[in-house]
């Protein structure tokens, strides 16, 4: 089952809602779901997935086709940042590059919905808070960017007077 799966099955976020008040018979069922579906685990402990769909939530509200387009905005970008082969650290940075990105617009659409009704402190909180946001966003690219250029190992070989440059 996938994560998706997850988010729209019913009993099974029913189960979920039981279990994190303490009650043993939804967490004794949640086990038994996640024998029957090993992949449920999984979804259950991704908190990357588990931190955007909170996030994407306070986006949306209850409007199931605002997240459900951003949502592909989102694995769209996550696709293009990742790319098709990714090493894990690169997965790790794609992730986080997206996450940073969904922030930085929530909070940008926090200040511009505030303009108008802002102090002038509260508009420096914003401000501030919209250039944090930017910072952590353009770290990330700037580390996966890193990474990339690491990755790369460029042999120079000569043979005789010929000189070959490979480039991985």
């Amino acid at each position: 089952m996938s994560t998706a799966l997850v988010e729209q099955n019913d009993a099974i976020n029913a189960l979920l809602r039981r279990a994190d008040t303490g009650d043993r018979q939804a967490i004794a069922a949640l086990r038994g779901e996640c024998a029957a579906a090993p992949a449920l685990w999984r979804d259950f402990g991704d908190l990357v997935w588990q931190a955007r769909a909170k996030l994407l939530r306070r986006i949306a509200g209850q409007n199931d086709i605002v997240a459900e387009a951003i949502s592909r905005e989102v694995a769209a970008l996550r696709r293009a940042w990742v790319g098709e082969h990714p090493t894990p650290l690169e997965t790790a940075l794609g992730e986080r590059i997206v996450a940073n990105w969904l922030y930085l617009h929530y909070v940008e659409a926090q200040y511009m919905q505030a303009l108008g009704d802002l102090t002038d402190e509260g508009e420096m909180w914003h401000c501030r808070r919209v250039e944090q946001a930017e910072r952590r966003y353009l770290r990330a690219i700037r580390e996966l960017a890193q990474v990339r250029t690491i990755q790369r190992v460029t042999v120079q070989v000569n043979v005789g007077e010929q000189q070959v440059i490979i480039a991985g």
